[in-house]
């Protein structure tokens, strides 16, 4: 339902930059095809990076976990390192 409105308002962008804005597009099908065509494209790309985000940030998310457990284990390491130091001090 997005893409139709998406599609709705490109093909209405000529239309209001034309008498708003000062704009001079020739207001013929191919316009408007291209106004569509150019808002649905990017409006994908859009949904593309969104996606490409999300997956980085489980990978973000797996990644701190991994990486806290192995701050965990080697603090565990350090601790039982100045343990032995001390006793043989």
């Amino acid at each position: 339902m997005t893409v139709v409105w998406i599609a709705v308002l490109s093909a209405i962008f000529p239309v209001v930059a034309n008498y708003f804005l000062g704009f001079s597009f020739p207001l013929e099908v191919g316009t408007f095809v291209t106004f569509i065509t150019l808002g649905v494209g990017l409006f994908a790309l859009y949904m593309v990076a969104k996606i490409i985000y999300k997956i980085l940030g489980i990978f973000e998310g797996a990644g701190k976990a991994v990486t806290k457990s192995k701050q965990d284990k080697n603090a565990e390491k350090i601790k039982k390192l100045e343990k032995h130091l001390k006793k043989k001090e």
